[in-house]
């Protein structure tokens, strides 16, 4: 067991010389392994990031119900009183119709054409959340029924573009795993051209290790260190490349989703995903090389 380390070892030093010796060919492989692995990486943060903005719409889910205008101080503490008693919502916020125009003004610096308004064009409404274990049926059953309620005039629920949003987000799952697929099969392609035309650049190295008696086994094995080698190293630069294009992205996007009231940023990959994009590489690397092995076998094999 010792000298079967030993050897493993040898060649996987022996590996890591040649690659030193190769430093702008591999470079140059390296860059185009982590640039394809980089795109579905950065692909599954953004996708993500969209779930996480479904998820925090549905962990607190809100109905807008709109007032008449004519609605007078006892009537609201009267329809209050009703939505705070009822046990189906867990906080309800009320919002004067002086207080929504403020707060229109600030949030859209529309000061100049507001001031220009006779009367205050906003409606008073209450804002109720339901709760959490609310499914998104239950919550548009129950805006239809608020929105009966006397003095309301509509009740809102915007869940379309929830529908919508999780419709997205499905289908581009879909669109990271088949692009994924394809990538790695041109990632297996381009390590397995690599191999193919180091086994032919050494083709004397071999022809001696042959004749000292080296097994098909033990000129093989460089090879497929070479390949798993390539495949890890190419997944460690697409987790560089698509930290550094997450983070160049990151202020723009943060800036934009404040605007839209949610916390949407692209996080740099987890751990797991760290994990198993630098697995996944090395796997696909070592599969190319055994591939490419197998195929050359008559100019490995002993003469």
């Amino acid at each position: 067991m010792n000298n079967w380390f030993k050897r493993h070892l040898q060649v996987f030093f022996y590996t890591l010389g040649q690659f030193s010796r190769n430093r702008l060919n591999l470079s140059m492989t390296l860059l185009a392994l982590g640039i394809g692995f980089s795109i579905p990486l950065i692909m599954y943060s953004v996708v993500d990031s969209l779930s996480n903005i479904g998820g925090q719409w549905q962990e607190r889910p809100q109905i807008t119900l709109y007032l008449e205008k004519t609605i007078n101080q006892a009537q609201t503490e009267s329809l209050k009183s009703v939505l705070a008693d009822d046990p189906r919502f867990s906080d309800v916020q009320f919002i004067s119709a002086e207080e929504g125009l403020k707060e229109f003004s600030a949030y859209h610096h529309f000061d100049e054409a507001i001031s220009l308004l006779d009367e205050n064009p906003l409606p008073s409404v209450f804002v109720v959340f339901p709760g959490a274990a609310s499914s998104m049926a239950d919550i548009a059953k129950l805006s239809d029924e608020l929105g009966q309620l006397a003095h309301v005039t509509s009740a809102q629920y915007d869940f379309e573009w929830l529908q919508k949003l999780n419709a997205l987000t499905s289908f581009l799952k879909r669109v990271v795993i088949v692009l994924a697929c394809v990538i790695a099969i041109g990632l297996l392609l381009l390590i397995t051209n690599t191999i193919r035309l180091e086994i032919s650049n050494r083709k004397d190295e071999i022809d001696i290790i042959d004749q000292l008696g080296g097994t098909p086994a033990f000129i093989a094995r460089p090879f497929l260190y070479m390949g798993f080698l390539e495949g890890l190293f190419g997944g460690a630069s697409a987790i560089l490349i698509s930290a550094i294009v997450l983070k160049l992205l990151n202020g723009p996007l943060l800036r934009l989703a404040e605007l839209y009231g949610f916390a949407f940023t692209l996080p740099l990959a987890r751990i797991e995903i760290t994990l198993s994009v630098l697995l996944i590489g090395g796997l696909l690397g070592w599969l190319s090389a055994k591939f490419t092995v197998l195929r050359h076998m008559h100019e490995l094999a002993p003469k």
